[in-house]
């Protein structure tokens, strides 16, 4: 049983093999590798940017907690 199933197992790949030829696969010219790169580049910048303005935003809201803080309290008396 299993030599039947490895012997069709082979005749199903051979029927399914495509001989190599000299055209180029879709996706792999240059302009295509290029536009990829390009992206995962645009992807990290906005990914870096993102948390550079999360970053800000929380810097923000700290400021802002801290001067209300600050107003909130008495002034000091002065002697």
């Amino acid at each position: 049983m299993s030599k039947d199933r490895d012997i069709e197992n082979k005749k199903n790949s051979m029927k399914n093999f495509i001989e190599p030829d000299n055209n180029p696969l879709p996706g792999s010219d240059e302009a295509s590798v290029f536009m990829k790169k390009r992206l995962l580049q645009h992807k990290k910048y906005l990914k870096t940017a993102r948390g550079a303005q999360q970053a800000m935003e929380r810097i923000n809201e700290k400021e802002a907690a801290l001067d209300n803080v600050r107003q909130g309290k008495p002034s000091k008396p002065r002697n």
